[in-house]
């Protein structure tokens, strides 16, 4: 029966990472402009610019770009899963993390910054 018992709690101990993820990263589609649209007079494309990645880490109440080029985020927003429907807006990274650490579902989150709009999705 202690072999047993054993077993379980080492099982819990194995797993308990597993279900305690804090950190949450997701792709972020970057604003497009003119140069992005195809080149009609060549026949030749423009590739997308390509995504940039975000790190919610919901320990520290921080977010976080795997590009500089994203700026300092004005507007933290999080939508409906269509992203038509703004749920919440706020000024800072914590009050964001704070926010979607409570909610549960499919949301759109968008980051407002001087270059454009990053638009992601994330399924808590």
């Amino acid at each position: 029966m202690k072999l047993k018992t054993f077993c379980i709690f080492l099982a819990m101990i194995v797993a308990l990472p597993l279900c305690c993820k804090a950190d949450v990263s997701l792709p972020l589609i970057p604003p497009t402009t003119e140069e992005d649209n195809p080149i009609v007079d060549l026949n030749k494309h423009r590739m997308p610019p390509a995504p940039v990645m975000c790190f919610i880490n919901f320990e520290t109440r921080a977010v976080s770009f795997s590009s500089a080029a994203v700026g300092e985020v004005e507007v933290y927003e999080i939508c409906d899963e269509s992203g038509g429907i703004c749920l919440g807006s706020y000024d800072t990274a914590a009050e964001f993390v704070d926010a979607l650490d409570n909610l549960s579902g499919e949301y759109c989150v968008r980051f407002i910054t001087i270059n454009g709009n990053y638009t992601g999705y994330i399924n808590k």
